[in-house]
């Protein structure tokens, strides 16, 4: 009877343990299978870490800008295509820098991507020189048009590309392209560029599966030369922080250096508009043009304070003086004018 008990205990212990066995087996041939499979999805994967050298990056220590493009190649990514990308790329031309947010290099050409991780409602037109953001309970805000921008790139890229003479390389196709983050209602006006696009992060996908469907295969850049355009952007993209630091700079002084001459521009419109322009009358009578101006005495003043840009301009002083002016022109042109009725 004892060893009837033994004899069964052994059995059930070798069915269980097989059991046990055959399932853990099983279960590791299915994860076997997934991470295969999972390696073979994310094979050309863009690696935001690795492609701008921050291997201990945080998701709390990025800014806005590096969250944007984060989400930029993540929605790259879901292209199961080779493909290569290149994160702030520093072009010089004409004594200055110009930097591409992102630079995507696919089969079907290169794309230059400016990320724009706003929110809010955008408004611009085509050729416009600047446009606007609308956040509610937020003032508005005036920035640089980004196809502008982006124009910028392209054609300092071309040059870069002309300089460097890539070997066995075609001359690729090059796009412009303006991401905007999914949060913002974007709304622009006269657009027209087959070339360019505006659009949201997630339909970056979409526009290049529509360039590929409308691209002979003849056409398509091999794996060789998406290597090569991505060694040549990367000689560009890994810079000093002093170098980074003063492009910002370079670019703040000629930001400053156009709002300063648009004021000048538009106060000397108003001005003309306050002066006149006194034409001659029928009878060919000379009469002196008499232009009062009333800001001589408009002085700038810029400060620099909390790394923000203030421009203060004084107020009128001759105002009493100017008064007086106009009122002996009107007595003048009005006794020539009596003078030349009579005759």
């Amino acid at each position: 009877m004892n060893a009837l008990a033994v004899m069964k205990t052994i059995l059930m212990t070798i069915l269980i343990g097989g059991g046990v066995y055959l399932l853990i087996s099983i279960g590791l041939q299915i994860w076997e299978a997934y991470v295969q499979n999972y390696n073979k999805k994310h094979e050309f994967d863009i690696n935001y870490e690795k492609e701008t050298r921050q291997p201990d990056l945080r998701v709390e220590d990025l800014t806005s800008g590096e969250r944007g493009e984060c989400l930029l190649a993540f929605n790259m990514n879901k292209l199961r295509e080779y493909k290569r990308a290149n994160f702030n790329t520093y072009f010089e031309t004409n004594h200055r820098t110009t930097e591409a947010d992102v630079i995507l290099v696919h089969k079907t050409g290169v794309y230059v991507c400016e990320s724009k991780n706003y929110e809010g409602t955008v408004r611009g037109g085509f050729e416009d020189r600047q446009w606007t953001q609308k956040v509610i309970l937020k003032r508005k805000r005036k920035f640089y048009n980004p196809i502008k921008q982006n124009e910028g790139h392209i054609e300092a890229m071309r040059a870069f590309l002309i300089k460097r003479e890539l070997r066995e390389v075609r001359t690729p196709q090059i796009y412009s392209i303006i991401a905007f983050s999914s949060f913002t209602d974007v709304k622009i006006k006269n657009y027209a560029d087959k070339n360019v696009y505006v659009c949201k992060y997630p339909d970056i996908k979409r526009i290049i599966q529509y360039i590929e469907k409308n691209m002979a295969e003849e056409d398509f850049l091999t794996k060789y030369e998406i290597d090569k355009l991505h060694w040549a952007f990367d000689t560009l993209s890994h810079r000093s922080e002093d170098y980074k630091t003063q492009h910002v700079n370079a670019i703040l002084a000629t930001e400053l250096d156009l709002q300063k001459k648009a004021k000048e521009k538009l106060l000397a419109e108003k001005q003309k508009k306050k002066c006149g322009n006194i034409e001659q009358n029928n009878l060919n009578i000379p009469f002196p043009t008499i232009c009062i101006k009333n800001t001589a005495n408009i002085s700038d003043e810029i400060q620099q304070k909390d790394g923000k840009i203030i421009e203060k301009r004084s107020k009128l002083t001759s105002s009493k003086r100017s008064e007086e002016l106009a009122l002996q022109a009107k007595e003048l042109y009005e006794v020539t004018m009596k003078a030349a009725n009579k005759e």
